[in-house]
């Protein structure tokens, strides 16, 4: 068994080694970067899944995410986060419920959806895997393997490229322990007008809801 485990170790710090310098994932994830860091805003639409392979079990929901800035409005499993560049409002309607906080610089980093988009830029390595098509469209797939690996829940993320939009079509975050969290981004338009009061929540304008306020 310890022989399996060290060889298995040996090999991913080996393709963990030569991704780092994959030069044609380095390419295509900086013209994704480039093509995305231009948008002044960007609205998606985008599924969720939850996927237990020990348990055979596969959970799927629809999102949605509205970008500006640093700012974003995200609708998913029944809840509404809405961060307005200094507060988090984290409403539930069905519950009529407000959390409201002010998340570090730190915290806030951790929890913003705009890494959706990013998440490749920093603590990670890369490796082209292969290019295929998927309806109709030129896609690529790069693994990403995170340089602190002793400090993630996941092994690999990959990440699927459309070609042509130079956009990201999928991610897939590949736990070690069987759980797989994957998004699947259906629509997606940046420079699309989005006005400020997409990012704004007034609790006073919702009848009998409980605030609970976290400030300081």
């Amino acid at each position: 068994m310890k022989q399996i485990f060290f060889a298995a170790i040996g090999l991913f710090l080996t393709i963990s080694v030569s991704a780092q310098y994959d030069i044609k994932a380095k390419e295509l994830l900086d013209k994704v970067s480039e093509k995305t860091s231009s948008y002044s805003s960007i609205s998606a639409k985008f599924s969720y899944t939850l996927q237990n392979k020990q348990d055979g079990v596969e959970d799927t929901f629809d999102g949605e995410l509205k970008l500006k800035g640093n700012k974003y409005n995200l609708q998913l499993m029944g809840a509404v986060l809405i961060f307005d560049g200094k507060t988090l409002y984290n409403y539930l309607p069905d519950a009529e419920e407000v959390t409201i906080s002010e998340p570090s610089n730190e915290e806030e980093n951790s929890i913003n959806p705009a890494d959706l988009f990013t998440i490749y830029e920093t603590g990670f390595k890369y490796k082209y895997m292969n290019d295929f098509t998927e309806a109709g469209k030129s896609k690529a797939l790069i693994d990403l393997y995170p340089e602190n690996a002793g400090e993630e829940k996941f092994h690999t993320v990959q990440l699927i490229i459309d070609k042509t939009t130079l956009s990201i079509s999928k991610v897939s975050y590949l736990g070690k322990d069987g759980i797989n969290y994957i998004i699947s981004v259906t629509e997606m338009e940046g420079n699309k007008n989005l006005t400020e009061a997409m990012f704004r929540f007034d609790p006073d304008a919702y009848d009998d809801i409980d605030v609970i306020d976290m400030r300081d």
